[in-house]
């Protein structure tokens, strides 16, 4: 059921496509290129420790469709952004993040998961006119951020692949609560 979806979103997206997204949309919902890809991190994950400690994430037909179409199809490309993508998350602890205690800045409610739309699409909300930035370290609410994306995305049953809609909220928003330096970081 999970390739079905994948492959309907897939053509779904061909629709309004150019031509080598097409061709590689294709590519993708017949196999070749993801397959590749995936056999490509199995190799990685022989000599790369971040990479071997995901292995369920490089097997995953939707994560590695979603880094080829990063890379515009290009396999090489795909590999590396993969790659770089699973040792940041070795080097940021991800993994340790859902367990973290944040329980002083969720009280806010500037950052929340705010249900599904019509579609059953997952919703991240943030209201900007919460955020203090005077009271909350950059770094550290950053680290909440990605917090609160993880642990929500981690209730869907296609995690790693869940989609997720992100709506900011500025009603209310004012300089205070203007914080260039977690911009910078959340770039």
């Amino acid at each position: 059921e999970r390739d079905t979806i994948f492959s309907r979103n897939i053509s779904n997206l061909s629709k309004s496509s150019t031509g080598s997204e097409k061709k590689m949309s294709r590519e993708h919902s017949g196999g070749h290129l993801w397959e590749e890809l995936r056999d490509r991190m199995i190799t990685l994950a022989l000599d790369s420790p971040a990479v071997d400690k995901y292995g369920d994430v490089i097997t995953n037909k939707g994560a590695c469709i979603r880094f080829l179409k990063s890379a515009k199809g290009k396999v090489d490309r795909a590999e590396e952004i993969f790659k770089k993508h699973l040792e940041w998350r070795v080097e940021y602890k991800l993994d340790a993040v859902v367990f973290e205690d944040f329980s002083d800045l969720k009280k806010h409610q500037e950052l929340y998961w705010g249900g599904r739309d019509l579609d059953g699409v997952m919703t991240f909300m943030w209201r900007l006119s919460k955020h203090d930035a005077k009271h909350t370290p950059a770094a550290r609410f950053v680290r909440f951020f990605v917090h609160q994306l993880e642990c929500g995305l981690r209730t869907s049953t296609d995690y790693p692949n869940t989609r997720f809609s992100f709506c900011v909220d500025l009603s209310g928003m004012g300089y205070n609560n203007v914080d260039q330096e977690m911009y910078g970081i959340l770039q």
